[in-house]
């Protein structure tokens, strides 16, 4: 299953199965991207043809999971003032959804997120790290040690430390402030407690990376193949 090759007539399936049990609509578009309200999910053709069948198999269910999983929340205070708290919603929004995933579709879901998050990882590696946002540093950090990757990653993730905003390190150092609403905003129930959790505990502690009114930074971790809207 994991080396099925991606073709129209797959994909046809695929989306009729998704759409019988979820109602999702599966079509074509600009971008990978979703609309929670109007449960749609739109995937870039062209990507049908250059890009790996798992890692595309892995955006679909990615995607998928957030139409199923990421209901439409109102915003916050806290959002209006400082929108780039959107950045720390999704970061961990994506733990969350992927795990749900795995839970409702185990051993076929499971292979694609690790080729997604591989892809993820190694365009990770060739990103200017000293010119990310601290927050975005922050986010990469914190989101990424809740995986389990490889050695290789683990070397790169401590020089990654060293080597981003002071007050970054001092952050991921002192987690133990807020290591228990870390693990219960990536096992919310729903995406509203995400971020209810992360506006309650999280956003203290890391308001000082965070600038007011400055729209979210994140870079896709896929280039452009992910774009979301609500």
């Amino acid at each position: 299953m994991m080396n099925t090759p991606i073709t129209p007539q797959y994909l046809s399936i695929v989306s009729s199965g998704i759409s019988e049990k979820t109602g999702i609509k599966i079509q074509p578009g600009k971008y990978w991207s979703y609309h929670t309200k109007k449960k749609i999910l739109e995937y870039r053709k062209s990507d049908m043809y250059s890009l790996p069948p798992s890692l595309l198999k892995g955006l679909l269910l990615h995607e998928t999971g957030h139409v199923i999983f990421t209901e439409p929340v109102k915003a916050s205070a806290i959002v209006k003032e400082y929108p780039q708290i959107h950045d720390v919603y999704n970061g961990f929004e994506d733990i969350r959804i992927e795990d749900k995933m795995n839970w409702k579709f185990s051993q076929f879901s499971a292979p694609h997120f690790e080729a997604l998050w591989k892809t993820q990882l190694s365009q990770i590696k060739r990103t200017n790290w000293s010119k990310l946002p601290p927050y975005i540093q922050w986010i990469v950090l914190e989101t990424t040690r809740q995986r389990s990757p490889d050695e290789g990653w683990v070397a790169w993730w401590k020089n990654a430390l060293d080597a981003c905003d002071p007050r970054v390190k001092i952050k991921i150092v002192g987690r133990r402030e807020i290591a228990t609403a870390l693990d219960r905003a990536i096992n919310a129930a729903t995406h509203k407690d995400l971020r209810d959790t992360i506006d309650h505990y999280i956003f203290p502690f890391i308001k000082d990376l965070l600038e007011k009114n400055q729209p979210p930074t994140r870079p896709s971790l896929c280039g452009s193949l992910k774009k979301v809207r609500k």
